[in-house]
């Protein structure tokens, strides 16, 4: 694997786990619901992000061929 190739399929691997344990957290309503609004607004928010940049990260991957 290139260098790049390499660098892409980690930062997947990592935004992945991120997202997953994110979700976890926001699943886990008597954790999530002690947050204030504004805080719990802003995880939503990041979530979608993070879900918009693992499929793109995706979509990248399988361009180069690379095993997602």
């Amino acid at each position: 694997m290139k260098p790049f190739e390499l660098r892409l399929a980690e930062l997947h691997a990592r935004n992945a786990r991120h997202l997953k344990n994110l979700r976890i957290f926001a699943d886990d309503q008597s954790r999530f619901m002690r947050l204030s609004q504004e805080e719990q607004s802003l995880i939503l928010i990041q979530i979608e992000h993070m879900a918009q940049l693992d499929n793109v990260l995706t979509q990248r991957m399988k361009l180069h061929n690379i095993p997602v």
